[in-house]
């Protein structure tokens, strides 16, 4: 608000104009997608990483026990598993940098909401997974699993087909 006030006063002074780069050109604003545009774009990028998830073969497993495992199991499993979960993230940014109608708005936030609460707990499994925490693991995996299913609802009523699957 205050920076609006200063470029208002400044303008009115006659005294400053909005800089943009030489090198860059003015800056624009790109309008908001459609919402055909956003479902395209969003089934896009969910099926990108399903794929490659897929291609890594390597899942968040609920039935594993951790303290059943050597640590020298366990280790190369985090690696990879946090790469797993690192494509997720990939995804969830470029959803996020997606330019939303104002019509579906608050439900995509809702969405994106549930998809970060799903990387917090993923972050959270692999973390227990790591340290052969049991309690630990079984808990953040409930978690993975609500957030899945919410956001796989999510999905649906905003129309992503590919993103419901994933």
């Amino acid at each position: 608000m205050a920076c609006a006030v200063v470029l208002a006063i400044a303008a009115l002074l006659g005294g400053c104009q909005r800089s943009t780069s030489v090198e860059a050109g003015p800056t624009t604003t790109r309008p908001p997608l459609t919402v055909d545009e956003l479902t395209a774009r969003a089934d896009r990028i969910c099926l990108a990483a399903r794929t490659r998830a897929a291609e890594s073969g390597v899942v968040l497993d609920p039935a594993l026990v951790p303290s059943a495992m050597e640590e020298s199991e366990r280790t190369p499993l985090v690696v990879s598993l946090t790469a797993s979960v690192d494509i997720d993230r990939a995804a969830y940014y470029g959803l996020r940098a997606l330019r939303v109608p104002d019509e579906v708005a608050d439900r995509f936030d809702a969405y994106l909401e549930t998809k970060r609460d799903r990387l917090v707990a993923a972050d959270d499994a692999i973390a227990a997974l790591a340290l052969g925490d049991d309690a630990a693991y079984a808990a953040a995996m409930v978690d993975v699993a609500s957030a899945e299913q919410r956001a796989g609802v999510q999905a649906v009523e905003l129309g992503f087909v590919e993103c419901s699957r994933s």
